[in-house]
């Protein structure tokens, strides 16, 4: 159930509620619109916590364009969030084997 629910909301076919780590990654909201603001630890730490715990949650808000499209989230922020973090993580390779 779960994989569908991932599979479908990678398609957009489905709206579905958000991901479980969303709430832990609010704090990077302002950062995620930008791309000249430099991230606090209070994103940086969860985003860590995330990657390293709940990676498939993290990959399935970046695979969800609906999602982000309704937040309006600017793609190349969300993208170099972890590098402007100082973590050495790369969403798009890093989300590959998950679900590309």
């Amino acid at each position: 159930m779960l994989l569908m629910e991932k599979t479908k909301s990678l398609s957009g076919i489905a709206t579905l509620p958000q991901p479980n780590c969303v709430s832990a990654l609010a704090p990077c909201t302002p950062f995620i619109n930008s791309t000249t603001l430099e991230p606090t630890s209070e994103c940086c730490k969860p985003l860590y916590n995330a990657l390293n715990s709940t990676l498939t949650c993290v990959c399935s808000i970046y695979g969800n364009s609906d999602f982000i499209q309704k937040l309006k989230f600017n793609a190349k922020a969300v993208l170099s969030l972890p590098m402007r973090c100082g973590l050495e993580f790369d969403l798009l390779s890093g989300c590959a084997g998950i679900f590309f």
